[in-house]
């Protein structure tokens, strides 16, 4: 994986260098953006997922099949999570007792795979329509929704997480900025020695 790794680290350190990172409230934030067009870029995107999530969530969050049954959508999340676990091998990474991210624009279709070898999975989604769908879908004991604002993860505490990951989600974001400001937000959240895992089509770092 090192020359995907070489590939695209520099789209986010370029940014991140020419750009001061400073803390506000405890949260990672950018200099170079205005808080109004944060906030225009945070409200495009909890409207459209909103949107998607009322026509049909299961298509617009996995659109290799035109309909899914609930079923049938779970059971695909759950060979992707077994996928996802198989990486983590590779980082020499135990999940057992530890507690995950998921940085998702869904209802929680991989949470079913994810809490049978972690403590807690947590979901953070800009939409307030899927992260109220994800309760009924997905009534796990170890499960937790949290919407957030489409910018950074004020909703979460530092040092939370032993892994945190993103399964093809980054690509759907209108801004770069958004995308920089996610992954600082990321180091925030993770506990010292925890794992970033990110997931791109046919890429995984």
């Amino acid at each position: 994986d090192k020359p995907q790794v070489k590939a695209l680290l520099p789209s986010f350190y370029q940014v991140v260098h020419k750009h001061h990172e400073q803390r506000q409230h405890g949260v990672s934030t950018l200099i170079g953006i205005s808080d109004r067009r944060k906030q225009q870029y945070s409200d495009r995107m909890r409207r459209d997922w909103d949107m998607r999530a009322q026509e049909d969530v299961f298509h617009y969050v996995a659109s290799q099949a035109e309909s899914w049954t609930s079923a049938q959508f779970f059971e695909f999340g759950r060979q992707l999570a077994q996928l996802v676990l198989g990486r983590i091998d590779h980082f020499g990474f135990d999940s057992s007792g530890k507690r995950t991210l998921e940085i998702r624009c869904s209802v929680g279709r991989l949470s079913p795979g994810f809490a049978e070898p972690f403590a807690e999975v947590w979901g953070i989604n800009e939409s307030k329509e899927m992260v109220e769908m994800a309760a009924p879908y997905c009534p796990l004991p170890n499960e937790r929704s949290v919407q957030g604002n489409g910018y950074d993860f004020s909703q979460v505490p530092d040092a939370n997480f032993d892994y945190v990951f993103s399964y093809q989600v980054f690509r759907n974001m209108p801004n770069r900025w958004i995308v920089c400001n996610y992954r600082l937000e990321t180091f925030r959240v993770l506990r010292p020695g925890g794992v970033f895992h990110l997931l791109f089509p046919q890429r995984s770092v």
